[in-house]
């Protein structure tokens, strides 16, 4: 059944719509983890879980309110608090890409190393970057440790390893 503000002829339909953007949106950053499931899973328990449930809720409001002016002013807060939760899991998932790429050519790029020792560990990364398919530059993000058994990249957030890809594969 239809909320009496949804059926009301307006000028304009983007308000009809805006209340259904937040679920969506936040279901497109939900998508975007698809692949990468082991990672989702380690945000239980983060704030952004916790806005992403209020803005879930707040739309939900905005859906069955019946006053328009109302439904507009949820909405709208239901997208202010759902779009940063998008973007940065947009950005995760493309760090997380990125890993997963680098280690995909790790072994390559470190057998190199192996072969030639006087390469520096900044320039196996960069020709692992290369082989990926990734800007050496835009990746700083990014990490690459040749160790004897195998490789492992990592993410970091500047300091620390965030995400770390052991030589099997294992994202830990």
């Amino acid at each position: 059944m239809a909320t009496t503000w949804l059926r009301r002829e307006e000028k304009s339909t983007r308000w009809r719509v805006m209340p259904f953007l937040t679920p969506l949106l936040l279901l497109g950053a939900a998508l975007l983890f698809a692949p990468f499931p082991q990672a989702l899973r380690g945000y239980q328990g983060s704030p952004l879980v916790s806005v992403t449930g209020v803005a879930l809720v707040i739309s939900g409001v905005a859906i069955r309110s019946r006053s328009l002016q109302a439904a507009r002013l949820l909405s709208a807060l239901s997208l202010i608090l759902a779009v940063p939760v998008f973007l940065f899991f947009h950005s995760e998932t493309a760090q997380l890409r990125g890993l997963y790429r680098l280690h995909a050519v790790a072994t390559e790029a470190c057998q190199s190393a192996r072969e030639d020792p006087s390469l520096s560990s900044e320039a196996v990364f960069e020709k692992a970057a290369r082989l990926a398919g990734l800007d050496p530059k835009r990746s700083s993000h990014l990490g690459l440790r040749c160790e004897d058994p195998g490789s492992r990249t990592y993410t970091t957030d500047g300091f620390d390893p965030r995400w770390g890809l052991s030589a099997d594969g294992v994202l830990h």
